[in-house]
């Protein structure tokens, strides 16, 4: 794990918000991303990862 995501928002957070498909879970999951002091160290991660699904960094990726 790397270190900044223990500063993350989104910790604590139900992780299933971060992976639903409704419509207002999306809404709430980016509105957590907007308020996160570590957001574009999330965003880079998502980045080289590859990470294809989900809420990163308030974007919403790719549903496979």
């Amino acid at each position: 794990m790397e270190e900044w995501m223990d500063r993350a928002a989104c910790v604590g957070k139900d992780p299933e918000l971060f992976f639903s498909t409704d419509p207002e879970d999306v809404r709430r999951a980016v509105r957590v991303c907007r308020e996160c002091p570590v957001i574009k160290d999330c965003r880079k991660y998502a980045k080289r990862h590859r990470i294809g699904d989900g809420i990163w960094a308030g974007v919403e990726r790719n549903r496979a």
